[in-house]
């Protein structure tokens, strides 16, 4: 839960500049600049994303016999939510963390991406060495 905390902060801290060091991903590769679209995107998944837990979430405490009508909960269902609120969260930052493993964008790429961008807006020749996993 700690490592999810820290996570999970780190996302929220880090989206919007992510999100503008894409830009220059996508400008670099198709010459456009396109910050409101990528944002655009972000919350349009983001969106997606809530209501597809919401339901997720509806689904797994149903299977696991929440019944809000009841004044206490039988000992499995509680340990059910456990499960549910520890395991779910869980599996989604190992998969955004294989996400993040898959396409890297480091501090020493972006550096490297920005110089070749400079030089391709300059109309000079790029090389794109080291910038392979993120183009």
């Amino acid at each position: 839960m700690v490592l999810f905390g820290i996570g999970n902060g780190a996302f929220w801290l880090l989206l919007y500049p992510v999100t503008y060091d894409l830009a220059e991903v996508y400008e670099y590769k198709y010459g456009e600049r396109k910050e409101a679209s990528i944002l655009a995107i972000f919350g349009l998944i983001a969106s997606i994303a809530a209501a597809i837990g919401t339901q997720v979430l509806t689904i797994s405490l149903t299977i696991i016999g929440f019944d809000p009508t009841l004044p206490t909960l039988p000992a499995e269902t509680v340990h059910g939510i456990s499960t549910v609120i520890i395991c779910i969260p869980v599996a989604a930052f190992i998969l955004s963390a294989l996400c993040c493993i898959a396409n890297p964008l480091s501090k020493k790429t972006y550096a490297l991406l920005l110089e070749q961008l400079e030089k391709k807006r300059a109309g000079e020749e790029t090389d794109e060495t080291g910038l392979e996993r993120i183009l």
